[in-house]
Formats: structure tokens, sequence, C-alpha cells
């Protein structure tokens, strides 16, 4: 790792160091962490490129989230009929069973 040392105005040193005990972090560390965060960030060109197939999109993700919840809401009820019908034929059986041995 490789050191650098920065000059900052009096009252960025108070602010950082404020933000830095508020976190339980060394202010080095706060600051290192915003560096290493600003060098990840996607640049601007990035951003406006998803935020165009976005829009672009908007109306698809749309439509499919509607097909999805559709989707959805059918096989939950196929499910509950299927245990409405598993409900029913043990009931019936059960009633059968207790007719036949009360006979």
């Amino acid at each position: 790792m490789t050191n650098i040392t920065i000059s900052l105005p009096e009252d960025s040193v108070l602010k950082l160091r404020e933000i830095a005990t508020r976190l339980s972090v060394s202010p080095e560390a706060l600051a290192r962490a915003s560096v290493e965060e600003l060098l990840t960030r996607p640049d601007e060109t990035f951003r406006a490129a998803v935020g165009y197939i976005l829009k672009k999109n908007a109306e698809l993700y749309r439509r499919l989230a509607e097909c999805a919840i559709s989707l959805s809401m059918k096989f939950l009820n196929y499910i509950c009929g299927l245990l409405l019908s598993q409900c029913y034929w043990n009931k019936f059986n059960c009633l059968q069973a207790s007719s036949s041995g009360s006979s």
C-alpha cells in the first residue's frame, strides 16, 4: 500500500473527525473508504446508459412483472385447489370409514 499526504482546510478536518468518531473509525480509515468508494463508482457514461436502458424498457419490465404476478397467482390457486381436494378426499375417506365401521 502506498501512502499519500493531502492538505485539508481545518473545518473539513474537524468534520471528518466528527463523522469518523460517530462511525467509530479513524479519520484516516474514513478518508480511505471514501476515496475507494469514489474510485469504484461507475462513471457518468455508465449511469446514463443504465438510465436510458431502464427508461426505454420500463414498459417491458412492467408487463413482465404483471405476467410474473399473474403466473404466481395461478400457481397459488392451483396449489390451493390441490390442498382443498386433498382435504375433501381425506374427509370423504374418514366419513366412508366411519359409516362402514358403524354398520
